[in-house]
């Protein structure tokens, strides 16, 4: 019984002794390494914390230019064109119509013969509404008529056109013959919406095959024509 104590004891030192050396052994093996690495540090070092900083965003900056200001162009109120044709030496602005000489011969039927016929007396007439409002257009003939501003509605011909307002009844307007020949045929154009001054003596009308012959019109426009029982003849034109 004491021997296998002993040899028990034995045991347990032999551990013991075994254990301190093999301590020992570890302590050495861990000295050397240090020694062979001296850059080796065992304490554990802090992880670095990376901080990112935002850089900082640039404003943008909008520049709104302001609202031009507007310019302003007066343009002036035109100036009415005045259109001169003058055959022979006349007061500015005006065309007048020269009646040629005739020879004292009959007229045949049917024929205007404007030549011999004596102006009616009195006042020239000066509105347009005086001639067509005038029932007995048998007592206004061969008076003399000054129109101002009055505006061409119809043209016909070279030579014929209408005149009067929109709403109105119209007045036949027959240029003289001079002022459809020569130099003047060329200057005087006449047309719709135009504003004439114009100066005459109201004639009156021939026959409906007359007036075809005479101014070129159409069997229509001379069928027309006769409900007015006169016209116009224009010696002076004056263009506004």
């Amino acid at each position: 019984m004491q021997v296998n104590n002993s040899l028990r004891q034995k045991r347990n030192l032999l551990g013991k002794a075994t254990c301190l050396l093999l301590l020992t052994s570890t302590i050495a093996a861990c000295d050397n390494k240090t020694a062979e690495n001296p850059n080796v540090n065992s304490t554990p070092q802090a992880t670095p914390t990376v901080v990112v900083t935002p850089t900082p965003v640039t404003p943008t900056v909008v520049v709104t230019p302001s609202p031009a200001t507007p310019t302003v162009v007066v343009t002036p109120s035109p100036v009415p064109t005045t259109v001169v044709v003058t055959p022979s030496p006349v007061p500015t602005n005006t065309i007048v119509a020269t009646p040629v000489p005739s020879s004292p011969t009959a007229a045949s039927p049917g024929t205007l013969n404007t030549s011999n016929t004596q102006t009616t007396s009195g006042e020239p007439i000066t509105d347009v509404a005086v001639i067509t409002n005038t029932s007995d257009r048998q007592s206004i003939l061969n008076r003399q008529v000054q129109l101002t501003n009055v505006k061409v509605r119809n043209v016909n011909g070279d030579r014929t056109f209408w005149i009067g307002q929109p709403n109105g009844q119209p007045v036949f307007v027959v240029l003289d013959t001079p002022l459809d020949a020569g130099s003047a045929e060329n200057k005087i154009v006449i047309k719709p919406g135009q504003t004439l001054n114009l100066t005459g003596i109201l004639k009156p009308l021939p026959t409906g095959q007359q007036a075809q012959q005479q101014w070129g019109l159409s069997p229509q426009e001379a069928k027309t024509l006769q409900t007015q029982a006169l016209y116009l003849q224009a010696e002076k034109v004056q263009f506004q």
